[in-house]
């Protein structure tokens, strides 16, 4: 009978491990902002290297904490954003992107 292992990913914004330390830790995957703040997005050159190395790759998109209250424009000012840095890395087309959303909401909201 066929098992099908859960695939261990992590996630990380500012600090990098390394790739040999992913993959001595056992993840198959890795979870990588693309926002407003270029110094906590996927670089190109770390894609490739996560690549090289066979982890897998998917993208957050996060920006201001209430960003999500401030109504459909702003979801789709976000949504064009993140597909334009993530077409600039050659994220797959087809490949989901999940937007966080990162504030306490009330029940109104």
């Amino acid at each position: 009978m066929a098992t099908n292992p859960s695939t261990l990913t992590v996630d990380y914004a500012w600090n990098h491990p390394t790739v040999a330390a992913l993959k001595a830790d056992g993840y198959k995957g890795v979870g990588r902002y693309v926002s407003p703040d270029p110094t906590k997005n996927l670089s190109a050159a770390e894609a490739k290297e996560l690549l090289a190395a066979g982890l897998f790759i998917w993208l957050v998109w996060e920006s201001t904490a209430n960003r999500a209250a401030q109504g459909q424009a702003a979801g789709h000012a976000d949504a064009v954003e993140a597909n334009r840095l993530a077409d600039a890395l050659g994220y797959p087309k087809d490949a989901v992107i999940f937007y966080a959303v990162d504030f306490d909401a009330t029940p109104g909201q």
